[in-house]
């Protein structure tokens, strides 16, 4: 017969309890096939605790979850012991397929925000209310925009679903999170907009009348004129431009990110999708610009050569590659200098000022996008010169510039014929 196990107490140990030496219980148990200990200074919820241990669990409620979770084939031991930084560090192991900057930024923007806090929290201890309620101090208290906590809960997001998956935790506590964020945040998705055709032209007029912005305006007709996300045209090279077939080749793109010391740098990246790589029609006026560049080039001998590529088409004053944000820079100064221009014409002439709106390079892109969907009605070479994904994006520029011209085209009839 089996000699009943006791505890100092002299209550009966059920199997897998033990007491040690110190006076903590021990409960021992398998899962997957590996043992594994969880340990209490209690045995029972009625102990009391002893003086200078902080209050815990007691053994017993212990051995109740892990029972229950094993019945449910969730682990206990990966839930209770495990981190979300542990969750986070064994999905990013298996992203063998992302690109390079793109987990650098995913790496850099978990251990700037998560990692040292909330990061190592207990898979178990999370809950869809505290993610939630980091989520808001990260915009609240820290500052951050939609879209950076959207990259922080990209990395988090998925971690979590693959721990669902293992059988660690029983459901994702962050889905629909974000939903809730913009809900309670009451933000809302900023609507793009594309320069009319009259401030397109007007702009193009002001930037002729005034040589100082004559590099400005080669650009401004590039990203008008191609439909080129801005880091596809700081890093166009010469031998992306076949002249003879007029075609513009994309098959790179320049970033500009934070790597995980920290510092910001220039990288040459693949695009981000596979849609990305095209080959976009060129226009005359383009045509005309980039032959403008290449001879002054031919006379200044400027020859950049980074990560690999060489003969890049934009270079600036200082001779070396362009930093996105530059270029917005510049448009933001030119649309100041325009619109300080127009205030004064219009005070003189007595008429109402016609400002220009802000836009960035992306607006341009956005521009050139409207264009082509008011002249072409294949939304499918649409989608395949702007290099969209989903074609989705595509219909939402389309419809919208339908929609525009449905309604001039019943202002045009207005009163053509008797309807009363």
């Amino acid at each position: 017969m089996v000699k009943e196990r006791r505890d100092n107490k002299n209550r009966i140990l059920r199997t897998g309890e033990h007491q040690r030496k110190d006076g903590r219980y021990e409960y021992k148990y398998r899962e997957n096939g590996v043992t594994h200990s969880v340990y209490s200074y209690r045995l029972t919820e009625n102990d009391k605790c002893t003086r200078g241990r902080k209050l815990t669990k007691s053994l017993r409620e212990m051995e109740r979850e892990i029972q229950d979770r094993i019945a449910k084939n969730l682990s206990y031991h990966d839930a209770y012991v495990s981190t979300l930084n542990d969750r986070v560090d064994l999905y990013l192991s298996t992203k063998t397929y992302l690109k390079q900057t793109t987990y650098e930024n995913y790496k850099y923007m978990y251990n700037t925000f998560v990692r040292k806090n909330f990061g190592k929290k207990k898979l178990s201890e999370i809950h869809y209310s505290e993610l939630l309620q980091f989520y808001l101090e990260l915009i609240n208290d820290g500052g951050l925009k939609i879209n950076t906590l959207e990259t922080i809960h990209n990395t988090i997001h998925p971690a979590l679903k693959m721990a669902v998956r293992d059988g660690v935790i029983p459901s994702n506590p962050a889905d629909g999170i974000i939903g809730e964020i913009k809900k309670t945040t009451g933000w809302v998705t900023p609507k793009r907009h594309s320069l009319t055709l009259d401030q397109q032209e007007k702009f193009l007029s002001f930037l002729d009348d005034n040589p100082q912005y004559k590099k400005w305006q080669r650009i401004f007709t590039l990203l008008l004129g191609t439909g080129c996300r801005i880091g596809e045209l700081t890093g166009l090279c010469w031998d992306n431009i076949d002249f003879d077939n007029k075609i513009i080749t994309i098959d790179h793109t320049l970033t500009y990110h934070k790597d995980l010391d920290g510092k910001c740098r220039l990288h040459i990246s693949t695009p981000k999708t596979d849609a990305g790589v095209r080959k976009i029609p060129m226009f005359d006026d383009v045509q005309a610009v980039l032959n403008e560049i290449l001879e002054e080039q031919k006379k200044t001998g400027v020859m950049i050569e980074f990560e690999g590529k060489s003969g890049f088409v934009l270079t600036n004053r200082y001779n070396s590659l362009y930093l996105p944000n530059s270029i917005n820079k510049a448009f933001t100064r030119i649309i100041e200098d325009y619109n300080f221009k127009e205030t004064l014409d219009a005070q003189n002439n007595s008429r109402k000022t016609e400002l220009m709106p802000h836009f960035s390079a992306h607006n341009l892109r956005h521009t050139f996008c409207t264009r082509i969907c008011e002249n072409i009605t294949n939304v499918s070479v649409i989608q395949e010169v702007m290099g969209h994904r989903d074609i989705h994006t595509t219909m939402d520029i389309y419809n919208e510039v339908q929609d525009r011209i449905v309604k001039h085209s019943f202002e045009d009839i207005e009163g053509c014929f008797r309807i009363r």
